[in-house]
């Protein structure tokens, strides 16, 4: 008996039997080959249960055949698709469809439960609430406003000192000075850079760059003090930080220390000898510095030719046999102070009339000027001004 066994990759899997010639007939009396279908991976029961499932057909003769066993692949057995033409919709029908689908959304939505509004913003406040929000407010939150609770939180997880670590923060608030500082609010920076200081991270680089742009906030606010200490800082964590030397430079050249200036100029130029604003520092130092020079010579030569007229004045006054009693007396302008003319002395004596609770002040009484009383008895005073005679009167007057 020949019989012929068919598996294929297809949605169905068929069987397919039939007797030869020389057999009897032991399907159900039939002499017309019997197929069986069945889903695939799923054989049917009236299959032998010995029949394998495979992944290509075999095709078996007689044994006294002497052919060979055909295989075929998924693709030969591939049952051919019958392709069902559709008419295309029209226009009209496209529009009646789509009309049709919009009244079964409106009223599936109809029939959905209606709940009230109560976890929404108020109509009459949404404005308000959104301006609370963090992600559409459009200013920032004053210091004596509260904060939202999600702003709470958004704090907390950006700067909660449990929920992140040094570096962490130091990062964080690195950010935020870089913000501040792109839209010029360098004392903004400078406070979160300092925060980020204030950790004090292990991580050397991040702490020279927190030093460094505190540095360049600084420099921009024009305290080139701090900026120098900030840039010094940095130096030390990175010594070859490349950013760094170039402001230092600027800031010695800012507070007039020149040699200094000069010393940092010769430091990059033996580094990048190319460097032309270096250049252009080192040569406006070394000028600076020369006119520091001159002018240092010329104060000294002023203070010291002062000293020895002050000199010679106490010593003209004192062979006059003036004595001088400094204790409580109030500076006074050096117009107004004794002073030599020659060899006489000048004072700045004041005139006391009791009678009429006025005075009269000269402030340059030379020493040789007389003074002549036309008729009765002088109704003044002549005292010099800062003495312990002029404030004895002074305060009869007073009491007065």
């Amino acid at each position: 008996m020949d019989f012929t066994s068919t598996y294929a990759h297809s949605s169905m899997t068929s069987l397919q039997v039939a007797p030869s010639d020389s057999a009897p007939n032991l399907f159900m009396g039939s002499a017309s080959p019997i197929r069986v279908s069945t889903p695939w991976h799923q054989p049917s029961k009236s299959i032998h249960p010995m029949a394998p499932t495979l992944p290509f057909s075999l095709s078996f003769t007689s044994a006294s055949s002497q052919n060979r066993p055909e295989y075929h692949t998924k693709q030969d057995m591939e049952p051919t698709a019958q392709v069902t033409s559709k008419t295309p919709m029209t226009d009209e029908e496209r529009q009646h469809l789509a009309e049709k689908l919009d009244l079964e959304l409106e009223d599936f939505i109809g029939g959905l439960e209606k709940r009230s509004y109560t976890e929404g913003w108020p109509e009459d406040r949404w404005q308000e609430e959104m301006e609370k929000h963090p992600f559409f407010m459009s200013q920032p939150p004053s210091a004596d406003q509260p904060l939202s609770p999600l702003m709470e939180g958004l704090q907390q997880l950006k700067y909660d000192e449990k929920e992140n670590s040094p570096e962490d923060l130091a990062n964080s608030y690195k950010e935020d000075g870089n913000f501040n500082f792109k839209i010029k609010k360098y004392r903004m920076a400078i406070v979160a850079y300092t925060e980020g200081l204030r950790h004090k991270c292990s991580d050397d680089k991040l702490n020279a760059q927190l030093h460094n742009n505190r540095a360049a906030a600084h420099f921009f606010l024009k305290n080139y003090r701090s900026c120098a200490n900030d840039c010094k800082a940095a130096l030390r964590l990175l010594p070859d930080y490349p950013k760094v030397r170039p402001r230092l430079a600027q800031c010695l050249f800012h507070l007039s220390q020149f040699d200094e200036c000069v010393t940092s100029c010769d430091q990059i130029l033996g580094e990048q000898p190319d460097h032309k604003e270096m250049k252009a520092l080192r040569t406006k130092a070394m000028t600076a510095k020369k006119y520091k020079e001159r002018d240092f010579r010329r104060k000294e030569r002023t203070s010291h030719k002062s000293m020895e007229q002050e000199r010679a004045l106490l010593q003209v006054i004192a062979d006059r046999g003036v004595t001088l009693d400094k204790r409580g007396l109030p500076d006074h302008s050096s117009e107004g102070r004794v002073h030599l003319s020659g060899v006489s002395l000048v004072w700045p004596v004041m005139f006391l009339y009791p009678e009429h609770e006025t005075t009269d002040l000269i402030e340059e009484f030379h020493e040789d000027t007389t003074y002549v009383v036309v008729a009765g008895r002088p109704s003044f005073l002549v005292l010099a001004e800062g003495s312990e005679a002029q404030k004895r009167i002074l305060a009869l007057n007073a009491k007065v």
